[in-house]
């Protein structure tokens, strides 16, 4: 009797009860669902082999009967030809009709007296091996139609149609689809007797689990469990006015979450600003580093390539030419009589002509070429995939450029260039020093000047 005066543990045990009630009708839902979606779909699974399988053996069928009837055309016996139809047609319980036409429309042999085929096949409009498939109607039932060309020797005859029944598949599929609905009913029911039994076991649990002090740690469990993963839940009104212990519990809890939520936003909002700075700092180091590096190999006045950069793009090239045995060549360029523009315009008119130049030579070259300053009013330019007659025809295109310029000087001015190509076992030093040698003699010979230097 004291059981049924204690009101709120028995309103607890049956809200618990019909809340495992209604779980155990949507578990149990969800798992018939769930079967019969699983069958649905094992279902469409093996109605579609047992198609492909009989798509298959009707292929298989007529290209069969096909090479028989193509071997009596190659001997000429047609009576032979015909027999084989009318057999074939006979001994086979799925082949509902069979029929031959030839090329010109016309029906040689014909099964039964059905008229089945369509209007006059032309066989232009299937002129190849392949098999034509298609899906009929015939006495309201569906029949597969196979199409197959006809040779006679190389050439063209006529075409093969088999029309097959397919009211085997059609038993096997309803078969199934019975046999599905049988294992449905049966998991159904095997189903509510096992929510029955769970529900029956599990109500003496569920009366000690309902009673009035565990849904407090309940709700404290569940809150701390959220608020250990940074999720802060709203206080709890209820338990929190409590005059026990686990109200003054509730209450401290309570306070205690406050606490963390304004620590974790002050350390939120410092988290932000500091990976501000940080990318903010970041950006500006990358954009220091990439001017940085662009100072240490550009030559500060033409803004080219520095020598150290080009000695650096010599070593590599010399490295790929030796592993790809590729050809690749060196022009080393020199502004003829600069010391008389320096002596009559001064240095710094010299600058800018050397500026000039630089532009000139840098506009006139391949993409795939490599330009930089080599010293004073030298040029050095390594060009990749570049054999002699290359080289020579790309030099001259660069002397001439430079020729015909205007500058700032208003006084015509010139280059010569020296050329060396990459050889086996070549080095760098050997290669300035040919193209070096090329160059001395082309300001030897009256510059303005291409000289190629040979291994």
């Amino acid at each position: 009797m004291k059981l049924f005066k204690e009101q709120i543990r028995w309103k607890l045990l049956l809200l618990f009860s019909l809340l495992l009630l209604g779980i155990s009708i949507i578990l149990t839902a969800q798992h018939v669902i769930s079967y019969k979606n699983m069958l649905q779909e094992t279902f469409e699974e093996q109605k579609l082999l047992l198609q492909d399988n009989k798509l298959l053996r009707a292929k298989n069928h007529t290209e069969s009967l096909a090479i028989q009837l193509e071997n009596e055309l190659a001997a000429y016996n047609f009576s032979k030809f015909s027999e084989l139809v009318f057999s074939d047609a006979a001994k086979s319980e799925n082949i509902i009709h069979i029929d031959v036409v030839d090329k010109s429309g016309n029906v040689i042999v014909n099964s039964s007296n059905s008229k089945l085929h369509e209007s006059p096949i032309y066989p232009k409009n299937i002129n190849t091996n392949t098999l034509q498939v298609s899906e009929q109607t015939y006495n309201h039932h569906p029949i597969l139609v196979i199409k197959k060309s006809l040779y006679m020797g190389s050439e063209l005859w006529g075409v093969l149609t088999l029309y097959f029944s397919q009211t085997e598949l059609e038993k096997k599929v309803l078969n199934y689809s019975r046999q599905m609905e049988d294992n449905v009913h049966q998991s159904l029911y095997q189903s509510l007797i096992s929510m029955v039994i769970f529900l029956v076991l599990f109500l003496p649990i569920a009366y000690s689990m309902a009673t009035h002090i565990s849904n407090p740690i309940i709700d404290l469990t569940k809150r701390a469990e959220e608020l250990s993963n940074g999720n802060f839940m709203p206080k709890s009104v209820e338990i929190g006015n409590r005059k026990d212990e686990l109200g003054k519990l509730e209450r401290t809890f309570d306070k205690m979450s406050e606490n963390l939520q304004n620590s974790y936003n002050r350390l939120a909002l410092y988290n932000t600003q500091l990976e501000q700075m940080v990318q903010t700092r970041t950006l500006e180091l990358e954009a220091k580093n990439i001017e940085l590096e662009k100072l240490s190999i550009t030559d500060k006045l033409t803004q080219l390539y520095n020598r150290v950069k080009l000695e650096e793009v010599f070593t590599d090239q010399i490295q790929a030419a030796r592993r790809y045995n590729a050809p690749f060549s060196v022009l080393l360029c020199d502004v003829d009589l600069f010391k008389n523009v320096n002596d009559t315009f001064g240095h710094l008119v010299g600058d800018k002509v050397l500026v000039e130049i630089a532009a000139i030579l840098n506009a006139t070259l391949r993409e795939t070429d490599i330009i930089g300053r080599w010293g004073g009013e030298e040029f050095l330019i390594i060009c990749r995939e570049t054999d002699q007659n290359q080289a020579m025809l790309l030099a001259e295109r660069l002397r001439s450029a430079v020729e015909h310029q205007t500058f700032s000087t208003d006084q015509p001015q010139t280059i010569s260039i020296g050329i060396s190509c990459f050889s086996s076992n070549d080095t760098d030093v050997a290669m300035i020093k040919r193209a070096d040698s090329a160059l001395y003699e082309a300001k030897t010979f009256g510059r303005n000047r291409v000289v190629f230097s040979p291994c």
